[in-house]
Parts: C-alpha cells; structure tokens; sequence
C-alpha cells in the first residue's frame, strides 16, 4: 500500500471463500481494530445454516463491531443462490443499514444483478471483477448502470484503452470504485488506470476514493 500510495484498503480473507469462512474472520478482526488504514470485508453465508449466527442482525452487527463495513457474497463457490428465499433475510438488513454488498460477476449473472438491485433499489451493490475481464460485458453492465443508480463496478478489470473516458462520457464516474485485487494482481495497473485517464479531475478523485467513502459515511448504525 505504501509503495503504491494507497492510504485505505477493504481487505478480505482468502480462507472465508476457499476454506473456512468462520474463523477466517475472526483471525482478521483484530487486525483491523490495530491498522485503521484497513477496512474489512465480510464473506456473508445463508443464515438457515446457523454457521456465521441465528439471524441477519447479530450476524451483520456482530461483522460490524469487529470493523467490517463491507459485505461479500460468493454464491457459487459457497453453494447458494442471490435469491431471497436464500439470502432474502441478509440483503433486506443490508439494505436498511446502507452497507456496501460487493459480488464478483463470476459468482453470479448479470441478470441476477439486475434483479438484485431492482429489489433492494437502496443498498448499495458493488460488482468486482475477476477471473473473465470485466471489460467483455460492457454491453450489459452499460444499461445496469443506466436503469440502477445504486450499482457501482471495481476498477482493476476495466483495461480497454479508453474505457474510463467512455464510461466518463456516458456520465458514470461517479460509479466506479478503485480496486486492485491485489495481492493477485500489481496494484500499480490500477493506480495507472485512475492517474493516466483523460478524465477530469474531479472525477479522478471520486474514483480514487472519495465515492466508496461517501458509501462507506452513509451507513446507518
């Protein structure tokens, strides 16, 4: 972070989607209440299995008072479904707490997408890109962005020459995040995207941070 000038970072444990989601968590939590630079980023399961606690609340305000303030689903790895006879319960308590829900389209369709953010129009949906390049389905994530203003993509993926001037022009700055993926990726590629775009100014900073951060300030405890 300090090579690369990133003064804040949500950060996720691998092991809370490649093994165990629990106690992963736990193993960061005191991490982020020593490092104020780091945010925490929670790996949500479905409730019915009592795993992570017996309902939304105590599991998303217990995630919260240990420094998380962003929420990860992985519905295909994890074996569960975005609907809400699945998951209904979280993303209902999310959306009243105006926590960030971010989701890889890889773990997911971009018409569950679509139907994840006409249902819950005030929680604020981040989709991050990973494994295929985001940048192959502009033709779907373009019209989202139009009808969901509470949709919101990560960076890192969008490496077309040209891509951040044109979703500039299309007047969605101010939905992109800046994202790294680090530590799979080189967070320089990301930085470089942000500092070398021929946008303005202004939405550079939105870019850079200041968007995640006023999502981040209107969260309701």
């Amino acid at each position: 972070m300090d090579r690369c000038d990133i003064a804040r970072a949500v950060v996720t444990p691998i092991a809370a989607f490649t093994g165990n989601t629990v106690e992963s968590h736990k193993t960061l939590a005191p991490i982020l209440k020593k490092n104020k630079r780091l945010v925490g980023g929670y790996t949500l399961l479905p409730t019915f299995t009592r795993e992570q606690g017996p309902n939304a609340p105590d599991v998303i305000n217990h995630a919260f008072a240990n420094g998380f303030r962003l929420f990860r689903l992985f519905p295909l790895t994890l074996n569960y479904t975005l609907d809400d006879w699945c998951i209904g319960d979280l993303l209902q308590y999310l959306q009243e707490k105006r926590l960030p829900v971010c989701i890889w389209h890889s773990e997911t369709s971009w018409s569950a997408i679509n139907r994840l953010c006409t249902a819950y129009p005030e929680l604020p949906v981040i989709v991050e890109g990973s494994g295929k390049k985001i940048i192959y389905y502009n033709r779907m994530f373009y019209p989202l962005l139009k009808y969901h203003s509470n949709l919101y993509l990560e960076l890192h993926g969008l490496l077309n020459l040209g891509l951040i001037e044109d979703i500039e022009k299309f007047g969605f700055a101010n939905r992109l995040l800046f994202g790294t993926a680090m530590p799979f990726a080189d967070p320089h590629i990301a930085v470089g995207l942000v500092c070398y775009a021929n946008i303005q100014q202004a939405h550079a900073e939105e870019i850079a941070g200041k968007t995640l951060q006023k999502i981040l300030d209107g969260v309701t405890q």
